[in-house]
């Protein structure tokens, strides 16, 4: 398959490149360096493709949108090119589900909400850019991410039912994205990713 990852030179973009060209796919990566995805993307850059991986964004706690309207410039490209299906990776931090336990979402709410007030702003905005799109997105919700070697399994449940998390390797969170690019069953769904139990 022909994919194109933007945030490619990030801790997750970089992941899912190197997964997605070991397992055969035909891979275009795109930096902030290559292209600053807030002002537009040319739909040349996405014509052919048979999915998008978006994982950009920028680091630290200050106002971005990035994430928001890089989203929306995609999914204008996308539809230019006459590309349906695209992945989108975002913190679990960023919602709180009732499965969460109490002492989570007293956390979330009253510390982690406050402390991260400006990205969550621009990952929500990003999320609504795809609701209102007419593509067959996922999003995809992780929880904490790790650096340390695949443990070789996530678990993926409804993330209305989310509970406990458990780290995430970012190289299994890769794996999962690359084999689900051309899982019709996720379209237009969002699914929350744990470690194994």
């Amino acid at each position: 398959m022909r994919l194109v990852v933007f945030g490619a030179t990030g801790r997750i973009g970089r992941a899912v490149v190197s997964r997605a060209v070991a397992e055969g796919h035909d891979v275009t990566g795109l930096s902030q360096s290559d292209l600053d995805i807030r002002e537009s993307v040319p739909a040349e850059l996405v014509d052919g493709a048979d999915a998008v991986i978006f994982a950009a964004g920028k680091p630290g706690r200050g106002p971005s949108v990035v994430r928001s309207m890089g989203m929306a410039n995609v999914i204008r490209a996308m539809d230019s090119a006459g590309v349906k299906r695209i992945l989108a990776v975002m913190p679990s931090a960023v919602h709180i589900s009732r499965g969460m336990p109490l002492t989570r979402k007293i956390a979330l709410r009253f510390f982690v909400h406050k402390l991260y007030r400006n990205p969550f702003l621009d990952l929500e905005r990003m999320e609504d850019e795809l609701h209102h799109s007419s593509l067959d997105w996922t999003v995809v919700r992780t929880a904490k991410l790790s650096d340390g070697p695949s443990a070789g399994q996530v678990v993926a449940v409804p993330d209305h039912v989310r509970g406990r998390e458990r780290t995430v390797g970012v190289a299994d969170l890769a794996a999962y994205l690359v084999s689900h690019v051309d899982d019709s069953a996720l379209h237009r769904a969002t699914v929350a990713l744990t470690g194994q139990r």
